[in-house]
């Protein structure tokens, strides 16, 4: 991440679930569902969202 901020290099990281992360996405996961419920062949819906995160420990 750091190299990728030194070169001006955009990333999208994908993280394991975690009751903190649920939780700061519920809206964008409630909406992935309903458009997925409304999509005839139930195809996966993806959306994004950009914010600051830190582990609790490190």
């Amino acid at each position: 991440m750091r190299w990728c901020e030194a070169n001006d290099v955009d990333y999208v990281f994908g993280l394991a679930k975690n009751e903190r992360l649920k939780r700061k996405i519920a809206a964008e996961l409630a909406e992935a569902q309903q458009r997925r419920e409304a999509d005839m062949q139930r195809r996966p819906a993806r959306l994004y969202k950009d914010f600051t995160y830190q582990t609790l420990q490190s």
